[in-house]
Order: C-alpha cells, then structure tokens, then sequence
C-alpha cells in the first residue's frame, strides 16, 4: 500500500472513470466546479484594492468542502486534476485558497482520459500557472465590471430590471440585430436568364450575350440588394429573357469548348470547441448548449479528447486508433501512407485519403436570329474516389447511391459537336435577404471577429434566449422587440463598449495576461479608469439619456405615428383614444407591419402601460362560462368568466408550456 493521494477533478462521472485508472492508494474526489463565488447582488470588486473580488465559498459546495478536508486528513500529497485551461486553472487555484492544505500540491494535467493518458500524466506534475489564473480572474473581474455597471442603466431608462448588459453577450445580440435591420431594409430585386435543355441529357444556363455576361445574384449587393453590375454586364428583364428565347428557337447549339479538371479534396480536420458546435448544430439541429453537455458527457467518459479547444491536433494514440479504424472498415486504399497532421485553425474522416473529383465545364454557343452571339455554360462533377467522403454515407441504406447522389455528370461531349435543344425557357430569379443567424452561423461569425472564445458561445447564446432578447423561428435566432431597444441603446450610448473591434481587442488582452506579457490590474484600470474609462461613461449616461427617447423603437418599416414602445410589462402602442396596448406575444421585428400596429391600436382596449393584452376567448365551460387568455402586470393567466359581465371571475396562473398558446387545454 503506497502513501495515500487525494486527486480532486470538476465532476462525479470524470471521478469514476479516472478511478479506474488508479490504485487503492488513490482517492478520487469531484469538487463539482468552482467552489467560491461572487454574489449576485453588489459588484463585489474592491475598485480601490487591486480590484481584488470579493469571494464567498459557494453555499451548495460546503459539505464537498468538508468531505475534501475529511479525505486530506492522513494524505501525502494533493493533486488537482482540473481541466487544463484558464478556467481549469482557476478551479484549482480556489481550492487551494479554500483548503488551505499543509501538504504537498501539485497539478496533473491530460487532455483525454484514457488509461495511457491518465497515467503520463500521474507521474509528471506541475505547479500552479498563476498567468492562467490571473487572465481568468482578469476576465471574472472584467464581466463584472461590464454588466454590473451597465445593465443598471438598461433598468433605469427601459424600465425594465429584467434587462442586462454584458461584455460578449452584448456584441453577440447586435450581430443578430443588425442583421435583421439589414434584411428589414433590403430592397428585392429581380433578374432573369435563359435555361436550355438538351435531348443528350443535360442542361446550360446563358452566360453571355454578345460578349456581355448576362447579371445572376453576384452582381446585386448582398446587404442592400442593389445592382452592383458593370458597363460589361448586362441585366436581363423578364421581356429581354422572353425575346431571347424567341429568337434561338431554331438556332443551332454547337460545344464550343470542354475543360476538364481533377481535383483533390482534403478530408476537414478534426474538431475544434466552435466547429463542434457548428455541425451539432446543422446535422443534429442541436443548440450549442446541448452540443457541449453532449461532449462533456462523451470527454468524462473516456470517448473524445477534450472538447474546448482551439486546436485541431490529434494525439498519437487517437490518430492510431483512426488509422486502425479506417484500415478495418474500408481498407488500404483509404488509408494515407503517413497519419495527417493539424496545426491551423479551422472525426475518423479526417485521417482518411483525400476524395478525387473530376469537374468538367462545357461551353455552348448559339446565333440569335437578329444576329446575337450567345454563349452557354454547363458544369459537371463526377466522383473518382470518394475518399473521406464514404464515411459520410455510411449511414444510407445504400452508400454507393448515396455517393451518386453526390455527383452530376455530364454526358460524353465533343468540341463542335452540333446538339439537340429540346427546350428553351427565360427563368427569373429574385434577389433575398441576408438569412437570419442560426446557432451555427453565429458561433462561426462570433469566432471570425475574435469576440469571445469557443467555450463560452453556448453560455452566450443560451442568456440571449434566458433574458428573451431572441426567439428561434424555424431554426433561425430573430431578435424581439426588447433585443432591438437594448441594442438600440447601447448603439446609441455605448456603440464603443459593443464595438467587435473592441470586444476582440479585450479577448486579445486577457490571451496577453494568460501568456505573462500582460499586468493584469493595468488592463483592468485601462478599461474602467480614466476620462475615457467605463466608470465616467457609465456616470454621465446616466444623466444624458433621455428615458423617453430610447424606449422608442426605430423600426424602418414603420411610420412615426406607428411607433412601438418599451414599457415596464414589453412592447406597447398608444391607441387611437389614448389607451396603451400590448404588442401581441407572437409579434416579432421583423413580421409587424404599419397595417398591423393601426389595426391593433383602432381595437382601443389596454389596461396601463404595455400590461395586458385584450382577453382572448379561448373556449367555454359546460356550464357556458368563458374562459378567457390574458396578460397582465405578472404575467399571462387563463380566466374563468368575463368582469364585464360578473364580479366572481378566477384567475389561474399559466404554466410555462402553455404561455403563449391560446388553445392549450385547461
């Protein structure tokens, strides 16, 4: 029996798989996270100090506290085999504040728990990185700073204190805002070309008439819809597309050139914390949140290495693991001659053989009977090798099928061979909006501009759903009428503190303090201090801001005499005989119109300031009592009968499933 060692790791299922990596001598134990705190309702940060916080031990990890304590009695050596990041760190640095231990520490760090790995790493510790640690608290004190200090602002002059502010969070909803701020003004254009279809099998889209490329969907602006396109494009309209198919009616269609080309497509690395999130979010329609409970689940079980990461590296035992897999499942034709390597920033797939693709561009040319030269454009792919590809197919009932389905071939050609048109048709087109974010475009948009890290993401977009500044329409994130006042205002008040620039510059500060290159309290004093620091900014808004100015919604697609309101209880509008009345739950943005908001406030019946709705019959009782869906000051309530026919009505609380809906049965 060897001198006991206590080994403390974030949560009970990586405890009991370490376990069973280790000697009797061993006792694992799980601190289930941080185990001090700042409380909820005072900044907490000693401005004047340092900017020291002001711990508390969390009150739910007392009694894992005192189990520890009671497990350190009689050991040698303390180890703490927190996760090896900044909030790893920090996890373990708590802890030895918190116990306090008279016997030797040490850190044991791995980045997959397998037995190999667990045991490198029980055999080389390493102390405390305090530059991992100081960026963390860096950034704990920085949050801090940010929301405590600017969401009171949002309560003061919204009039809601439900509302908050925060330093990614913030930037984040903006990108989701102004994206439906450019579609709500996106002006739809359209623009037409000219299909033919041959009896060989095959279609062609017109590219060019006499020489001028005819307009498709580059040539408009993505943001404002606008045509962008050159004196050496030309525009199609509906009766320009019409004429020309009139005239190549009976026109000879002739190949006038073929290229050909192979290409060699790389399998995609492996993933990283933001693509992990991305394709759970495309594949499985899972949101980022459900994605990293999913992996943690998976990295504590022995199953993936660990899944907040930026790096795409693989270890040695994982690229053979894949390699062997690969061998066994489809063999040596889709096995590299030497393992890949990932360095850059960007599964079994991606230790597989590159995918051969044969593309093949024809040109077709045609004379219009007024003399016009036209000129016609096919493309083909054809799958040589499929390469890493067949791991994706692998699911289908028939993979090779599956595999097809990815090709379009183009039939054998010739150069000057005469074709056989069996169709000619103009086909118009109308240019879209931008789309609205989803999970996964967000975290790839948030990771392009450096605001935030992938670990944080899902925490992110999971407050803009908790603080109801987002709703999801058929997988899409849409901001709501209160997301678009908090955005209105901090553009207006704070554009610098929402700024991605800034927000990325912050990110790059706190990687400068995790790297030692950095003094943590001069960063903090830089954002918070000074005529340019947060603290003024904060202090003179606060005088500045007309309430009554930012509780008005600017929404382009609405008149002046059609504006939406901010109250204490949501969005509201003044009707015609003064009254105030809810917007509709189900009103977003983007779908309300000037006809709707006249409608609404021609109804006339409030009931105070943006706090209830008209009752909604939703049905009556046997006894032919009403039963009515309403919204007031504390929330939506079913009724049983009408106060304007009786005094002795019942209210009932709406369960949360059912707010919203107006058929749920009661």
């Amino acid at each position: 029996m060897g001198e006991k060692k206590v080994i403390i790791v974030e949560s009970p299922t990586k405890a009991k798989t370490i376990r069973n990596f280790l000697g009797s001598d061993c006792t694992v134990v799980a601190s289930n996270g941080h185990v001090r705190t700042l409380p909820k309702n005072d900044l907490c940060i000693d401005v004047k100090n340092g900017y020291r916080p002001k711990y508390i031990i969390d009150e739910t990890k007392e009694k894992i506290i005192s189990q520890i304590k009671g497990e350190l009695k009689g050991a040698q050596e303390l180890i703490l085999a927190t996760d090896e990041d900044r909030e790893g760190e920090s996890i373990s640095w708590h802890l030895v504040e918190v116990l306090k231990p008279s016997v030797p520490y040490r850190r044991m760090v791995f980045h997959e728990i397998t037995k190999k790995a667990i045991l490198e790493a029980f055999g080389n510790g390493r102390g405390l990185d305090m530059n991992l640690v100081h960026a963390q608290e860096a950034r704990r004190v920085l949050d801090r700073l940010y929301g405590y200090t600017i969401s009171p602002v949002l309560w003061s002059k919204l009039s809601n204190k439900s509302l908050s502010a925060g330093r990614v969070q913030s930037p984040g909803l903006r990108l989701i805002v102004d994206r439906e701020k450019t579609r709500l003004t996106f002006k739809k254009s359209e623009y037409w070309d000219v299909k033919a279809t041959f009896h060989e099998g095959f279609s062609a889209a017109i590219e060019s008439v006499d020489g001028l490329k005819v307009a498709d969907g580059k040539d408009f602006d993505s943001e404002t819809g606008a045509y962008c396109g050159s004196s050496k494009v030309v525009l199609l309209s509906k009766d320009d597309a019409k004429a020309l198919v009139d005239s190549l009616q009976n026109s000879d269609f002739s190949v006038l050139d073929i290229k050909e080309k192979q290409v060699s497509q790389r399998p995609y690395p492996p993933f990283i914390t933001s693509t992990l999130q991305q394709e759970g979010n495309r594949k499985l329609h899972l949101s980022a949140k459900d994605t990293m409970k999913i992996a943690q689940s998976l990295y504590e079980n022995g199953f993936i290495t660990y899944m907040r990461t930026d790096s795409p590296t693989l270890s040695q035992e994982g690229i053979n693991a894949a390699r062997e897999a690969v061998l066994g499942l489809y063999g040596n034709d889709f096995l590299p001659e030497r393992p890949r390597r990932y360095s850059a920033k960007s599964t079994l797939a991606s230790q597989m053989n590159n995918a051969l693709k044969q593309n093949t561009s024809v040109q077709i040319g045609a004379k219009c009977s007024d003399g016009r030269s036209t000129l016609f454009t096919a493309t083909g792919v054809r799958i040589e090798f499929p390469g890493f590809l067949r791991v994706y197919v692998e699911g289908s009932d028939d993979p090779s099928a599956a595999l097809e389905d990815k090709e379009s071939p183009l039939p054998r050609l010739a150069v000057g061979q005469v074709l056989s048109c069996s169709q000619l048709e103009s086909v118009g087109h109308e240019t879209k909006e931008p789309n609205r974010y989803t999970e996964a475009s967000l975290v790839q948009t948030l990771e392009k501009l450096g605001i935030g890290r992938p670990s944080t993401y899902a925490s992110i977009i999971d407050r803009l759903f908790e603080k109801n500044y987002i709703v999801r329409e058929g997988g899409t994130l849409v901001p709501t009428f209160v997301g678009f006042g908090v955005v209105q205002l901090l553009e207006g008040y704070f554009s610098d503190r929402i700024d991605y620039g800034f927000t990325r510059d912050m990110e790059d500060g706190l990687d400068l303090i995790a790297e030692g290159k950095l003094d943590e309290l001069k960063f903090l004093q830089d954002f918070y201090e000074g005529v340019h620091g947060l603290e003024k900014q904060v202090k003179d808004n606060k005088v500045s801001i007309n309430s009554k100015d930012v509780k008005k919604l600017s929404l382009p697609q609405l008149s002046e005499d059609n504006c939406i309101n901010l109250g204490p209880y949501g969005p509201y509008v003044k009707s015609n005989d003064g009254k105030f009345i809810s917007i509709p739950k189900d009103w977003t943005p983007a779908s309300v119109t000037d006809e709707m908001v006249s409608k609404l406030k021609e109804s006339g019946n409030g009931e105070g300031e943006g706090r209830a709705n008209s009752p909604e019959l939703m049905g009556t009782t046997s006894s032919g009592m009403p039963v009515l869906y309403c919204t007031g000051k504390f929330g939506d309530y079913w009724q049983l009968g009408d106060k304007s026919q009786t005094s002795d009505v019942k209210r009932f609380k709406v369960p949360k499933k059912y707010i919203g809906n107006r058929t749920a049965p009661i």
